[in-house]
Parts: structure tokens; sequence; C-alpha cells
């Protein structure tokens, strides 16, 4: 299976996961309007989900939600440091753990966020809550 990597100025790569069949890579991007958690899968799995050869889903949360997102990870994460890079590496670190999961985990939380995927043909866009700075954080 082909590498791939997640670019972007300032992305920290939180996780990634590579097996015969997919590969997975998982980063966060910091900027003073937020935060962009990024997924990006490859592989067979993600042909047979998406009908497309990768798939990149984004998570934006806002600079005003960040202390609610980090409050919703340090609960099951009593022993890691309360900050985003390190509670969201040690979220991923389980294999079982996906990033659907933490969109479910912010739904559940009732904490904001826009949701973007992008893929080789499409883009599907979730926004709630302020859409032109959670645009301006996807530029």
């Amino acid at each position: 299976m082909r590498d791939i990597t997640i670019t972007s100025d300032g992305c920290t790569v939180l996780a990634r996961r590579c097996s015969s069949r997919e590969t997975v890579q998982m980063g966060l991007v910091e900027k003073p309007e937020g935060v962009l958690v990024v997924c990006r899968t490859e592989g067979d799995t993600t042909l047979d989900v998406y009908d497309a050869p990768w798939h990149i889903g984004c998570a934006c949360v806002t600079a005003q939600n960040l202390p609610a997102l980090i409050e919703v990870l340090a609960g099951p994460l009593p022993s890691v440091e309360r900050t985003l890079p390190a509670l969201l590496t040690a979220l991923f670190a389980d294999d079982e753990v996906q990033f659907s999961d933490l969109l479910d985990i912010l739904d559940a939380a009732k904490v904001p966020y826009a949701y973007r995927a992008f893929g080789p043909d499409a883009t599907a866009v979730r926004l709630e809550g302020d859409e032109a700075l959670m645009g301006a954080l996807f530029e």
C-alpha cells in the first residue's frame, strides 16, 4: 500500500495505522480561531465504504468551544495531560477508536463543531454554530 501523509502547515500527526487493506492517519491543526481534527483514509476499506480510493474527514471546533472539548476528552482520560494534542493522541492510541467516535463524543456532549468530508469527486458539509468562523478554519 502506498504511504499517505496529512500535510498542512502546523499539522500534528496524532495517529497512524497501517494494515494490508487500509492506511489511516489522524492529525490536528491548531489555529487562533480554533482547531481542525483531520482523518485521512486510503485503501480497500475506504473503497468499499466511500466508493473512492481515499477520503478525508475534518471536524472543526472554534476557540470558544475548546474548553468544552478538552473537558469531555479529559473525563475518560484522567491521567493524560490536559492539552488537546495529548488527549487526542491518547484517544486514538486505541486502535478500536475511529474518527467517527470522536464525532459521537462531540455530539453526545453537545460541543458544537463543523464537519467536512472530501473525496475525489465530492464534498459533504455539516456546519453548526458560527458558520463564517468555522468556514475560515477550513481555508
